[in-house]
């Protein structure tokens, strides 16, 4: 079980590699030009607050709470709509996370386990 702090760290890495792989899928799409330019400048905004071990717990679920409020728009370039991104930044990190945990028990499994007798250990100098 991860400690509170790593859990929340965890997180904000999830969520910032899920929303930067969101801008970069909505830069690619040309039906979606008017929602990557608004979602290029709401992350950027907020993309300091992933960094470092801040203070504020719950950076990531903040982000998306923030994201899910905010209303669609019209712009020169046309619809902006935050939900769309807002779901596909929950699909993505639901996607990483899972392939976060099929490695990582990967890893568990392809380590061997070393039981070490506590007579064979040596004593420091």
């Amino acid at each position: 079980m991860l400690r509170t702090g790593t859990w929340d760290l965890s997180l904000r890495l999830l969520t910032k590699l899920a929303s930067l792989q969101v801008l970069a899928s909505l830069a690619s799409s040309p039906n979606h030009v008017p929602t990557y330019d608004w979602f290029k400048v709401f992350l950027f905004d907020r993309l300091a607050d992933f960094e470092g071990h801040s203070q504020r717990k719950g950076v990531d679920g903040a982000f998306l709470d923030e994201l899910m409020l905010q209303p669609p728009r019209i712009s020169e370039k046309g619809f902006v709509d935050p939900m769309l991104a807002a779901e596909m930044v929950i699909a993505c990190r639901s996607r990483i996370a899972e392939q976060w945990r099929k490695e990582l028990r990967d890893v568990a499994q392809s380590w061997p386990v070393m039981k070490l007798d506590p007579a064979d250990r040596q004593k420091p100098p």
